[in-house]
């Protein structure tokens, strides 16, 4: 009569009746007050209830009333790792596997134990005996993966997930899962076409679109990103790392009045997250309000000290505020962010420090773009005072242009070996150890100089009229292609403002957008005419003046000190502070800023007027 009255009570756990349920465990306990299963019967109710406190309790007096009850123990390890305590759920889930090694569920919650710990290579130890004993449970082979992808063994990580969708191929988790582990290993395509396929098995799993919408930004496609992440929140409004994913989306899309809001509340909810700060910071000074960017940036360096991204940031902040002894140090975390990272070269001698080299080469390298190798080769004449050999490794476009700059002894291509030297050092880091405090640029005047001799595949032509070089776009890799190009059609003020010639200083994919000028206006174009940066310089020093966008044309006409006026977006690069119409870097260089985001209108009406004041 018991056992039936135990099988009736479970029956009722199982479809939700749970007072009926509790009424026959305690009703059996009056005459048998220590029976293990209606003991763990009121543990499930209590479970079932969010009491993990009084299930605990309950689920420890039914292991102790039957040493052999292993639903029980496991019962007992499961809620002590939901109530917090993992590390006491692996002692009692580890008992409860070597008591039944044959049972599936103690091996899985000891897992689940180990990875709460993050003791993952004891996790993975147990799940791999665990899917060489029940290979065919899709279970073992998700938890694996998800261990795997904790050690970072990626591979391993995509093996295991691809074993539960054979296992499981109409599993919609299964499938996000494996998306993940797609990504992981840099498949992008099989990520999308795994996270489509769960979003079709299961059109309300949140998790999927906001895994899609990832792989979607990464592949550029932000349209379809914002999109995806969008449906995510439909599906789940309090999915707090998809409303995070939407605010970085809109912030990369320079729609930062839009992200503000979404990181400001993300900020208040989970003021421990450095992440968001970091953001919060950057959204604040893509705006303008300097302040508040710096007081975020600086909060999420006081929750993580190691945080390269906020250094990285308040290093742009300091040196676009001259504070610049504070910005050229924060500015050498540059190499502990991924974009850098990869970009860095390994080599055999030791950075160098700054000190006196009296013997052996000074190896310094480019970075970056070509517009900062121009205006960091400049530094070259501090450094020669300290050392007596430098060789300079910069790109090949340049080398023609810079082979005689005083004080280097040699000139390489930057994708060769480096030469055998003491100490290298990359250019964007000099300021940094030889002091530069911003008060007295070198060169300011002027640095390089143009061919002497002009071929005549560059020779501009003569008309009579002054002559104008424009430039309206710059490398679309760089991170501030989106803030800084204009499209060319804003340009025609300026030829009904002069008779002025204009030659078209843009090269590259961008060029074939001269097409939007007045034909018989443009005299001359670079494109597929200029090799190198000599052959620029060389066709620069024939103008009268040179008019363009942040790139690298435009701190080549500034090092030769020809005069130029450089359009600047509403937040500047570091180097162009935020509301000089001059900069240190460049004597002959004049700056027209936007007053507002986005509006390129008056600046091209600033410039308009002064070309027919000029």
């Amino acid at each position: 009569m018991t056992q039936y009255s135990i099988n009736h009570a479970m029956a009722c756990v199982a479809r939700g009746d749970l007072e009926e349920a509790k009424s026959l465990f305690l009703g059996i306990m009056v005459n048998q007050p220590h029976n293990s299963q209606a003991l763990y019967g009121l543990g499930l109710i209590a479970s079932n209830q969010d009491k993990p406190d009084v299930a605990i309790d309950l689920f420890k007096k039914a292991a102790r009333s039957d040493p052999n009850h292993i639903d029980a123990l496991v019962a007992l390890g499961a809620t002590l790792i939901q109530a917090g305590y993992p590390a006491k759920a692996s002692t009692i889930l580890a008992e409860a596997v070597k008591r039944a090694p044959q049972v599936l569920e103690p091996r899985l919650h000891l897992a689940r134990a180990f990875n709460a710990t993050e003791h993952y290579k004891e996790s993975l130890y147990v799940l791999t005996d665990t899917a060489e004993q029940f290979p065919n449970k899709p279970q073992v082979w998700r938890l694996k993966g998800r261990t795997e992808r904790s050690l970072k063994a990626f591979k391993d990580a995509f093996a295991s997930f691809t074993h539960a969708v054979h296992l499981t191929p109409d599993d919609a988790s299964a499938q996000n899962d494996l998306g993940v582990a797609c990504r992981s290993i840099g498949n992008l395509r099989g990520a999308e076409e795994h996270y489509r396929i769960a979003i079709r098995l299961n059109p309300s799993l949140a998790v999927a679109y906001a895994n899609l919408a990832n792989v979607l930004d990464q592949s550029g496609d932000l349209d379809g990103a914002e999109s995806a992440i969008r449906r995510a929140l439909d599906l789940d409004a309090n999915t707090t790392d998809a409303t995070y994913n939407l605010a970085c989306l809109l912030a990369k899309q320079e729609r930062h009045e839009r992200a503000l809001p979404l990181f400001e509340a993300l900020a208040t909810d989970m003021p421990g997250r450095w992440d968001i700060q970091t953001n919060l910071g950057v959204t604040y000074l893509s705006l303008g309000d300097l302040n508040k960017a710096e007081i975020a940036l600086r909060r999420s360096l006081a929750l993580k000290p190691s945080n390269p991204e906020a250094h990285y940031n308040l290093a742009w902040l300091l040196l676009l505020t001259e504070r610049n002894t504070e910005g050229w140090k924060e500015l050498e975390w540059r190499w502990q962010l991924p974009e850098f990272a990869l970009q860095k070269r390994s080599y055999p001698t030791p950075p160098w420090d700054g000190s006196p080299l009296e013997e052996g080469v000074l190896y310094l390298h480019a970075e970056q773009g070509l517009g900062d190798t121009i205006q960091f080769v400049r530094f070259i004449e501090n450094v020669k005072e300290r050392c007596n050999h430098i060789v300079l490794g910069c790109q090949t476009p340049l080398i023609p242009l810079l082979k005689d700059f005083p004080g280097l002894d040699d000139v390489v291509p930057l994708e060769e070996a480096p030469p055998p030297s003491v100490a290298h050092l990359p250019l964007l880091s000099l300021p940094h150890r030889l002091g530069f405090d911003g008060r007295q640029t070198p060169m300011a005047n002027g640095y390089l100089n143009a061919p002497e001799t002009i071929e005549d595949r560059i020779c501009v032509p003569q008309t009579g009229q002054k002559r104008i070089g424009i430039v309206w776009a710059g490398s679309p890799d760089n991170k501030i292609e989106r803030r800084r190009k204009i499209e060319p059609s804003l340009f025609l003020p300026l030829f009904d403002a002069t008779d002025a010639d204009f030659i078209a200083l843009q090269i590259g994919p961008a060029a074939a957008e001269v097409s939007h000028f007045p034909k018989e206006r443009i005299t001359f174009s670079c494109d597929k005419v200029v090799q190198n940066f000599a052959d620029t310089a060389a066709i620069i020093s024939q103008l009268d003046l040179v008019i363009g966008v942040d790139t690298s044309v435009i701190h080549l006409s500034g090092a030769l000190g020809q005069k130029t006026w450089t359009i600047i977006p509403f937040m500047p690069d570091y180097r162009w502070g935020l509301s000089q119409d001059h900069t240190h870097w460049y004597d002959s260089m004049r700056l027209f800023r936007q007053t507002t985001r986005g509006n390129w209108t008056g600046v091209i009406t600033d410039i308009s007027n002064a070309l027919r004041s000029w």
